[in-house]
């Protein structure tokens, strides 16, 4: 009898130890248009304006090292866990061009889009997943906030995001604690609806701005008790390493929760440069096994599109 409940408990044992050693590495992957609205303005004007750039002082280099996803051997369809979805999206203002983007080239990658607004402004074709934003908490954007958050999750949305760079005066401008106290007043409502954003930051290395009013953030977050699921930030440069850095130290301050980067390019150049650029980055990004939602600045007419074809920067997004 000792002998046989040796071996039963030896069985279950090796059963329980394989089944426990589950990889849940993913392959994720994220597109976007036009100009994104500054403070004191409703999202998102239909103008084809510049881009927003930071200066040479203004561009965090933050030193942390990446965490790199393994693969995993083990038959998919016999775990019970979420299948992965597509990392890359759309920063976009005119949702036509997201229709022709995707009739053109089918970016079987693209699974998602936001226009920093709480509504999207007319039906995506080829099923990329819409995101509401609360731009801010003033008025203008509070007001539509609870309708069009329900409306949009009513209709499948599965995420929402905080405020748009609360860290910058041109953009939501507020302080960490007016703004941890505004999420909890207008955001929180949603937890265990929807997975929860941070307010997304800029890479301003500025003080007060960027990863530091991050971190003022979540502190604060710890006594108010913010619900928030992943934490979304912001990147404009010319260094790769600067981008990656700044993806690892976000995930650092936020104690471990997945990040967002809904809104990455190079500065202004041409679209040649933009394509070598998305080319080169994309798989570091998709190999980040953390990082789960990313979408480049932006698509616009000159940038991904020009007229009814698709640019070199835009083939390089979907094909990448």
């Amino acid at each position: 009898m000792t002998v046989i409940r040796l071996l039963v408990f030896f069985t279950l044992f090796t059963f329980t130890k394989h089944a426990l050693a589950i990889d849940r590495g993913t392959c994720y992957t994220s597109a976007f248009q036009g100009e994104r609205p500054r403070h004191g303005q409703c999202p998102c004007p239909r103008s084809e304006g510049s881009v927003a750039t930071l200066s040479a002082s203004e561009q965090e280099a933050a030193s942390t090292s990446l965490v790199i996803a393994q693969p995993t051997s083990l038959d998919p369809s016999r775990l019970n866990v979420e299948a992965p979805v597509a990392k890359r999206g759309f920063a976009y203002n005119n949702v036509t061009l997201v229709n022709m983007f995707m009739d053109s080239v089918r970016c079987t990658e693209c699974s998602w889009a936001y226009n920093w607004d709480s509504t999207d402004n007319g039906p995506l074709r080829h099923s990329p997943s819409f995101v509401p934003m609360l731009w801010s908490p003033a008025t203008e954007h509070t007001a539509r906030w609870p309708q069009n958050a329900d409306a949009m999750i009513s209709s499948g949305s599965t995420h929402i995001l905080s405020f748009n760079e609360c860290d910058r005066p041109d953009q939501c401008n507020l302080d960490a604690a007016s703004a941890a106290a505004a999420h909890v007043e207008f955001v929180n409502r949603y937890a265990g609806r929807v997975k929860i954003g941070s307010p997304a930051i800029s890479n301003s290395a500025v003080a007060g701005q960027g990863l530091s009013w991050l971190q003022l953030w979540v502190w604060t977050c710890d006594s108010l008790g913010c619900e928030y699921d992943f934490c979304v930030a912001h990147w404009y440069g010319n260094s790769m390493e600067s981008l990656l850095n700044l993806v690892a130290s976000v995930h650092e301050i936020c104690r471990g929760k997945p990040v967002w980067l809904t809104e990455f390019a190079i500065d202004d150049g041409s679209d040649e440069k933009h394509a070598a650029f998305i080319t080169a980055v994309i798989p570091q990004l998709d190999a980040i096994d953390y990082l789960e939602r990313y979408a480049y600045f932006m698509i616009r007419e000159g940038r991904f599109v020009s007229g009814s074809t698709i640019t070199l920067s835009g083939q390089a997004y979907a094909k990448a």
